[in-house]
Formats: C-alpha cells, structure tokens, sequence
C-alpha cells in the first residue's frame, strides 16, 4: 500500500497509521515507497529506522537486526544512533536461542551493539537498560565459553578445554563463571602433568577469591 502524495509529513503520518493498526508488511511497503520519493532526507533516514521497528515490533528479530545495522551504516552520526545501538543489540540477544548448547552465532553481534551503547553514549535515555542487556549478552558468552570447556573436561580434552576456561577468567569476569572455571583450569593442567601451570592457576585462583569453596576443591585435587 502507498501513501498518497501528500507531502513528506503526511505521507509518514499514513505510514506509521498502518504500524498503529499492526500492519507491518504493508508499514514496511509503505516507507519503501515513501524513501523512493523522499531520497537523501532527514525524513528518509527516519523511515529506515521506522521499518527497522516495524521488523522488530513484527517479531522479526533478525531482519530488524539487519536493518537496524543497515540504519547506522547509512546514517552513522543520525541523533537516534543510539536508539538503534539499543534496539540492534536486543533484536540479536532475541535471536540468541535460550538454550546454551544451541546456535549463539547472533550473540557477538547483540555484544557489539550494546558494548558501542554503552561505551559511547553515556547519556542516552537508553543507557541504563543497555547496560543491563550489555551485561546479560556477556553472561551468556561466559556461559557459553564455560560450557564448551566443561564439554572437551568432560570427554577427557583437557588441553582442548583450558583455552576456554582461560577466556573465562581473563575476559569474562564477576559474571559467575569465573570461580568454577578456574577449579576446571587448575584440574585439567594436573591431569595434563602440567604441575607448574597447575600451581600458578591455583596461586591466581587463591589471589582472587581466597574464600571460595571451589578453592578448596582445587586445593584438594593438587
């Protein structure tokens, strides 16, 4: 469906009337068509961003991704840049399954796009709440690196296993993962014969957290 000719704002308004009514396929055919005869506009640029929301208010998390991706290539300084660093990262932490032993290929990219909000905009109304996201797409990269060791330990990969709980501990801490990866760590350097490796992980790990339970348990398998 297209906007009748009615001039830049108008033509917007009858758009965004199609949105309010949940009609996002004819919303997106919409603004397409209202980008052809606006190029180049600061109205143009708005409708990008508009049909980004359209695919993520559709639930098409990852084509809102894509566009919301698309949106900050085109328009990299635009004074909504950091609503789209916003809504990028969580279309693609939406695409993340809950699952950690499933597909994460669309984590890293939720990361990015949250770490840049974060990092850059610390005055943004959205701020707050990518932080939180921020920190949950980080959580789920811990976890992810953390099952992965915990799967090569379990079948007996332990030189396979250590990188990961390495990654753990030196890129991902205080998000849980850190006590119980380094107990991996110094285990797996002892089955290894790696004696020295093993005492400079337990020496760290007892730095670190000299209270933890899971000391003790690597403490007890030295």
């Amino acid at each position: 469906m297209l906007p009748p000719k009615s001039g830049a704002s108008s033509e917007l308004n009858y758009c965004l009337q199609l949105a309010n009514k949940k009609k996002y396929e004819e919303t997106i055919n919409c603004l397409e068509a209202f980008k052809s005869r606006h190029p180049g506009s600061e109205a143009s640029a708005e409708a990008d961003l508009l049909i980004a929301d359209s695919y993520f208010r559709d639930k098409d998390y990852l084509l809102a991704g894509e566009s919301y991706r698309a949106f900050l290539e085109e328009h990299p300084s635009h004074p909504k840049s950091d609503y789209a660093y916003y809504k990028g990262g969580l279309s693609y932490l939406n695409e993340v399954p809950k699952k950690i032993g499933r597909d994460q290929q669309y984590l890293d990219l939720a990361v990015k796009n949250l770490e840049y909000l974060v990092n850059f905009f610390p005055n943004s109304p959205y701020h707050r709440l990518g932080s939180e996201l921020y920190r949950q797409a980080r959580t789920k990269q811990a976890k992810k690196n953390f099952y992965i060791g915990r799967f090569y330990y379990k079948y007996g990969e332990y030189r396979a296993s250590i990188p990961r709980f390495v990654e753990v501990v030196n890129h991902y801490p205080g998000l849980g993962f850190d006590e119980k990866s380094l107990y991996y760590a110094v285990v797996a350097y002892n089955k290894l014969n790696l004696k020295e490796q093993a005492q400079k992980a337990l020496s760290f790990f007892e730095e670190r957290y000299p209270q933890s339970s899971w000391l003790k348990k690597a403490k007890g398998r030295t």
